[in-house]
């Protein structure tokens, strides 16, 4: 199966954020999704384990740059 876009990110942004957890696990839940990007460090992430949120950091192959996407 070829690898899309379409299938590993949803239109809608939200950050993590410590204050909304309760919101971001919802929002995750109903797009079934388990990564939240962190607004203030693009190096970091937060995954959804279970019904816990855990602050990790990007692996290089995680990355993807606009100049690695051929037409």
């Amino acid at each position: 199966m070829e690898l899309c876009f379409e299938r590993i990110m949803t239109k809608e942004v939200l950050f993590y954020s410590g204050e909304f957890k309760d919101e971001c696990k919802i929002f995750c839940k109903e797009r079934n999704i388990t990564y939240l990007p962190c607004k203030n460090d693009y190096d970091e992430c937060y995954t959804l384990e279970g019904d816990k949120f855990k602050q990790k950091k990007f692996e290089k192959s995680q990355r993807v740059c606009i100049t690695d996407i051929k037409n």
